[in-house]
């Protein structure tokens, strides 16, 4: 006589399969989140730089002065880069300028040279140097 386990196995299938595909489907989630946690944990304490134009004013055909407020820890020493764009936006110069911060926020004066007129200048990005 067959047992009624055995009799339902053989006739819907064993589910053990089953429950390995949702234990590694489970198992693989937690790896992907866990990775996911430590990768913003390890963004969220590096210092940060933010930046915003106030404004810039054109000196010739191939200068324009780029003024703009930069944000970070006092002390730390931040890099930012001006790039400066014709009335096609096109760019048409760039420096990098490395400023230490004493203020909240710092105030920075740029001249940028151009190889045409500029109509405006922005920061592209600014970073903390070590």
């Amino acid at each position: 006589m067959v047992s009624n386990e055995e009799y339902l196995r053989e006739r819907y299938g064993s589910t053990e399969g089953k429950n390995r595909l949702l234990w590694l489907g489970g198992a693989i989630a937690a790896l992907i989140i866990t990775i996911w946690l430590i990768w913003q944990a390890v963004a969220i304490t590096k210092p940060q730089a933010h930046s915003s134009v106030i404004g810039s004013t054109v000196n010739s055909d191939t200068s324009i002065t780029v003024r703009y407020n930069v944000t970070s820890s006092i002390g730390e020493k931040v890099r930012c880069t001006i790039t400066a764009y014709n009335a096609n936006t096109i760019e048409v110069g760039v420096t990098e300028v490395e400023t230490e911060i004493v203020t909240q926020p710092a105030t920075v004066n740029v001249d940028v040279p151009t190889t045409q007129r500029a109509t405006r200048g922005d920061v592209q990005h600014c970073t903390v140097v070590k």
